[in-house]
């Protein structure tokens, strides 16, 4: 029988929210990974995955129970460096363990914590760079990436370690259908088949079949241990009922509205992606949003279809064309754009959490935008429950002690609470598995059919395929298609030139 390099035994792991009882975040664990084993981790948010992921990394002791990596336990002291240079993990957001500022840097800085040769380093940045495609952005600074691209320089740094257990932690939530297909099949990807040992996260049920073992976790017990092919989940309906929208809220949150609600004319970015690059991520951009409309906006990694998001926001500090919503214009490099009745979710999560408890950071917007205080606390529980969230279970907990779906679910929340005219969402499935993104389609139709605009950027097309008529494609900067997304059936010319088809 293989070695045993990775052994868990009634595993358990509390959290203690202030003023709440204990949450059992894992409970009575038990299980070996051998070496070579090709795992994957499955299970709705806020079952426990990536509290099993860092337990078995040794980046997390257990509250009860005792796990072991190489034979070494787990405690609240850090592992040997011996063992550490033996691991690689990649995060659900790259961002939280980016120290460079460069794409090549980060790479090189990657490679010298393993304490490598600086002449093995240097050609091992390069191969890397040219195994993830990632030449073109060696010298781009990773706060200007998209999130893709973050994502492949976060692999990158990873795997060029050759590290022997790679820790998975939902790695293509963020990447379109193109490059989570050419990272799945990619050549660096292909060497963990070997005797790598590999332990991948994921809520995407085609990426579970490549692997020779399925552990499935739900409320923080392992409920299947076996063949991915052999596991038949439970009968669900993956669209949740129609949400009906307290009419009370939409009062609280009343935006002035105009027909059209957004009108983009010309839109040109006029400010280099990092200083001496002349490139123009948008260019002559021209549509129409009218209310009740939804839309979702497509394109590859790296397109600009973030970039036009925080355009719409009034965030971007200087533009070319003209930008108007409900008939109050965006003014290029002005500072009052902050208070537009438009709501964004950002692409990652954590951008907009920062307050000691999740009610808090709901309450921030609204009540920085004039929401009456007498309301707020209703406001917000409201708006958590639209959400997917139990305002009495997560309201009281700290935004950064809940899973990356739940802190997905978290920052909904605080966009949906906010008075808005149109409601923008970057990546807004990302992180939920298919009942969280039922019950979100539920609510954004419900959004519109209450007058407002609702855009949805998103590499998840069999969800945009349910909730938005109409489709944008960009590719490049430039617009190639604004039309119904059922005529992109009959043509797939658009869709095929941005490799979707």
């Amino acid at each position: 029988m293989s070695e045993v390099i990775l052994s868990l035994r009634d595993v358990a792991v509390d959290y203690y929210p202030a003023g709440q009882p204990p949450v059992a975040a894992l409970s009575n664990i038990t299980f070996d990974i051998y070496r070579g084993e090709k795992i994957a981790v499955f299970g709705p948010n806020g079952s426990g995955k990536s509290t099993l992921l860092r337990i078995i990394a040794g980046l997390e002791p257990p509250s009860r129970g005792t796990a072991k990596v190489f034979g070494h336990p787990v405690t609240a002291a850090e592992l040997p460096a011996e063992i550490r240079r033996r691991i690689g993990f990649v995060f659900q957001n790259p961002e939280d363990v980016f120290a460079a500022e460069t794409v090549a840097e980060e790479i090189r800085f990657a490679l010298e914590c393993r304490d490598g040769e600086p002449a093995a380093i240097a050609s091992a940045v390069e191969q890397a760079l040219d195994e993830f495609d990632l030449v073109p952005l060696a010298r781009r600074r990773l706060s200007r990436l998209s999130g893709g691209e973050q994502q492949r320089v976060a692999l990158a740094s990873v795997l060029a370690g050759r590290p022997e257990v790679l820790f998975f932690d939902e790695p293509t939530s963020f990447l379109d259908a193109p490059s989570r297909k050419e990272f799945l099949q990619s050549a660096a990807f292909a060497e963990t088949q070997g005797n790598i040992t590999t332990v991948f996260v994921t809520q995407f049920r085609r990426e579970v079949l490549g692997f020779n073992r399925l552990l499935v976790l739900e409320q923080g017990r392992i409920i299947y241990d076996g063949p991915p092919e052999d596991f038949k989940p439970p009968g669900t309906d993956s669209v949740a009922p129609m949400i009906e929208i307290n009419r009370d809220w939409l009062a609280a949150v009343a935006a002035p509205q105009v027909d059209p609600l957004l009108v983009v004319h010309n839109l040109t970015q006029t400010m280099a992606v990092f200083p001496g690059e002349l490139t123009c991520p948008l260019s002559d951009i021209s549509f129409v949003v009218r209310p009740g409309e939804r839309m979702g906006i497509v394109g590859p990694t790296g397109a600009g279809k973030s970039t036009l998001a925080y355009h719409l926001a009034g965030l971007m500090p200087k533009f070319g064309g003209t930008i108007s919503i409900s008939g109050m214009a965006i003014r290029s490099g002005k500072k009052e754009n902050v208070r537009l009745p438009v709501a964004l979710l950002f692409q990652n999560p954590e951008h907009h959490l920062f307050a000691d408890t999740v009610a808090q950071d709901v309450a921030f917007g609204p009540r920085n935008v004039g929401v009456a205080k007498d309301i707020i606390t209703a406001h917000v529980e409201r708006s958590l429950k639209l959400a997917g969230l139990n305002p009495v279970m997560f309201g009281p907990r700290s935004p950064f002690e809940i899973s990356g779906g739940e802190q997905r679910k978290a920052a909904t929340a605080g966009t949906l609470a906010m008075p808005a005219a149109v409601y923008i969402f970057d990546e807004p499935t990302a992180y939920l598995d298919p009942q969280a993104a039922g019950h979100l389609e539920a609510v954004l139709s419900a959004l519109a059919a209450e007058g407002k605009a609702v855009i949805i950027i998103s590499h998840d097309l069999d969800f945009l395929r349910r909730t938005c008529p109409r489709w944008m494609i960009i590719n490049q900067g430039k617009m190639i298609y604004d039309g119904a997304s059922n005529d992109l059936e009959h043509d797939p010319r658009p869709l095929n030139a941005i490799g979707f088809a």
